[in-house]
């Protein structure tokens, strides 16, 4: 699940720093890169109050593995989109998978390891985001000189967030061994 937790911030980085150019090369106005920003921002905030409802109710497994394939399928739409309608769709989405995912993510910890340690894992979580964060921003750039231009390297986000919802699939609560 450590894998899976880190990949959101992959993907989201790398997307969000390249944004501007995407929006250019798909023949729309940077501005449109602006709006996306803030579809992003303001449902994300509104779907973690819905995704914490959600997840005091639901296996927050299942919502983070139903968010990534809502991920896969958003990357595809982002690739393929052509014109503003798609793109603002395409905001919504983020916007909409960010809020679902923060919350899932931050509830399942408890949910696997109970409270007693969730400082030292929250920690290691933040150190995997952050790496991965870091990461992306270049591993894209370096599709986009490879291949001029973007395709390539969404087709990767999208094969990457489609293994994370395989790793959040097969994650498991860890069983606690007890040791006379």
């Amino acid at each position: 699940m450590a894998i899976a937790s880190s990949i959101p911030a992959l993907i989201n980085t790398g997307l969000f720093f390249r944004l501007y150019s995407i929006i250019e090369l798909k023949g729309m106005a940077v501005t449109m890169a602006a709006l996306i920003l803030s579809l992003y921002g303001g449902l994300s905030f509104v779907f973690s109050l819905i995704s914490g409802y959600l997840a005091d109710r639901l296996n927050p497994r299942y919502l983070i593995v139903d968010s990534f394939v809502y991920q896969v399928i958003n990357i595809l739409l982002l690739n393929y989109m052509k014109g503003p309608i798609l793109a603002i769709v395409f905001g919504v989405n983020m916007g909409i998978i960010a809020g679902i995912q923060g919350v899932s993510f931050r509830t399942i910890w408890p949910n696997y390891f109970g409270k007693e340690n969730l400082a030292s894992i929250s920690s290691f979580r933040m150190t995997m985001m952050v790496i991965a964060s870091s990461i992306s921003p270049l591993l894209i750039g370096i599709f986009y000189d490879t291949f001029k231009g973007y395709d390539q390297a969404l087709f990767l986000m999208a094969i990457i967030g489609f293994i994370g919802g395989l790793f959040a699939l097969m994650a498991k609560k860890p069983k606690v061994l007890k040791v006379n």
